[in-house]
């Protein structure tokens, strides 16, 4: 069965109604709700920020956001440990070499002008908001980073985004040559499942 990461970006898109994107959206949720895919969420996802900039504050807040887009039983993504930017039993056994190298080949794809070590972006950056003691800024990039580190991670075959940080051409292969598999917009996924799926 085919495996299908969204991110944050494209929750948002339906819960603000943005067009064309939630539309698309829908439909994609509606294979999986038919059980022709796999929607996949990454755990990481819980704890980015909201359209109020803020995170939420527990995991359960999470879920009843999946509930409320109507998406039923998607995939859970497990990511690393990550203090303050996750919650204690929604994050996973992937602290290794072996991931922390893939999380930092990604990084530096995604942001290769950001210090990847938080302490060096910290000493490097003055009157940053913090959250959680960890530098806003710095915080979003890196869960963009863990987001598609739990597609790659899970063997997931399609990344949905509408962020042109995950869109961009150049950027765009590379992560795909990585391990992402596909990189689409919700458009081009829609199409996509339309095309290959009965």
């Amino acid at each position: 069965m085919v495996k299908v990461t969204l991110d944050n970006n494209c929750l948002i898109a339906m819960e603000e109604a943005e067009q064309p994107a939630a539309e698309k959206l829908n439909k994609i949720i509606s294979y999986h709700n038919n059980g022709k895919i796999k929607i996949c969420i990454a755990s990481i996802t819980s704890a980015e920020l909201k359209k109020s900039r803020l995170p939420a504050d527990n995991y359960e807040i999470f879920t009843k956001r999946l509930r409320t887009l109507g998406i039923i039983d998607p995939k859970i993504l497990v990511s690393v440990p990550n203090f303050g930017m996750g919650y204690w039993g929604a994050q996973s056994q992937y602290s290794d070499t072996e991931a922390h190298s893939l999380i930092k080949k990604i990084h530096e794809i995604m942001w290769p002008d950001t210090p990847y070590s938080h302490d060096e972006y910290r000493e490097l950056s003055s009157g940053r908001t913090y959250i959680n003691g960890i530098a806003k800024k710095w915080r979003s990039k890196q869960m963009d980073v863990l987001t598609i580190f739990s597609h790659m991670r899970n063997s997931c075959d399609i990344f949905v985004s509408t962020d042109k940080v995950f869109l961009g051409e150049e950027k765009k292969r590379k992560l795909e040559q990585l391990g992402a598999r596909q990189i689409m917009p919700p458009s081009e996924v829609e199409q996509w499942l339309h095309q290959n799926l009965p």
